[in-house]
């Protein structure tokens, strides 16, 4: 029986990082041990020396100012433009920028609500949509700065969709059309130096707005997490070059005073 659990944290590693191996694990060792706790085994077979295999999960590095300046440049005039901005001025996950209709943006108030999701799965290309979202936190209010506001109402006014990002028929994005959607980013960005990925963007929205002085429990709404502990651990990259120098430079006012 050990064999077995080992054999499916060895199968978990070919596809899995080392994160959701960890999770895989929790769970696992949940079961069993509910299962020894209700007499139905004897002993868990979850031995405490089966670990998750590989690296762990490399840290997503949010964009700079700059590189967010350049992004949209370089999309700017593109279908792929819309998308980039909602994400990096909202922070919206890929499936609710997706899921985002026309009713959920309250233009009069600048503000957009998020109550559902598009999931994508192996089987198929087309995506289903997801009421229940990730959290109970996920459902949320988001406010619209003024720029993407306009970017919204424009795009309204080009489409009888209603869905932001939709296909001809006027359903929402199969997951080939996203995909070429997002191919069209990163041809844009071939010669910027840096790549990009949509949960990047998100990241990159989230670490700004603690970096400027927004509330951390108004950053985790949101966000729509669940705990403003995870919106800190998982998501707030301050950037350590520049909060490396920033600190230097007031330790030697600090000295020179």
């Amino acid at each position: 029986m050990p064999a077995d659990i080992m054999l499916l944290m060895k199968t978990a590693a070919t596809t899995a990082s080392k994160g959701w191996q960890a999770k895989i694990l929790t769970y696992t060792k949940a079961v069993f041990a509910f299962a020894v706790d209700n007499d139905l085994i004897v002993k868990t077979p979850v031995w405490s020396s089966i670990k998750p295999i590989g690296e762990p999960a490399k840290e997503v590095q949010p964009l700079t100012d700059a590189q967010c300046e350049a992004l949209l440049r370089a999309v700017k005039g593109t279908r792929a433009y819309l998308f980039v901005a909602l994400l990096l001025y909202t922070g919206l996950r890929r499936g609710e920028a997706l899921g985002l209709m026309r009713s959920d943006i309250n233009f009069d108030q600048a503000r957009l609500t998020v109550n559902r999701s598009i999931v994508f799965n192996n089987a198929s290309n087309d995506g289903v949509i997801n009421p229940g979202l990730k959290t109970a936190n996920a459902n949320r209010e988001i406010p619209v700065v003024p720029q993407l506001l306009e970017d919204l109402k424009k795009a309204k006014q080009t489409s009888g969709s209603p869905y932001v990002f939709s296909m001809r028929d006027g359903s929402f994005l199969s997951r080939s059309s996203f995909m070429a959607l997002w191919k069209l980013v990163e041809r844009r960005t071939e010669d910027l130096g840096f790549s990009v990925h949509p949960h990047q963007l998100r990241h990159t929205c989230i670490t700004r707005r603690v970096e400027r002085g927004i509330d951390l429990k108004i950053a985790q709404d949101f966000a729509g997490h669940a705990t403003a502990m995870f919106t800190m651990n998982t998501y707030v990259h301050f950037r350590k070059e520049d909060r490396w120098q920033q600190a230097a430079e007031l330790m030697a006012q600090a000295v020179a005073h």
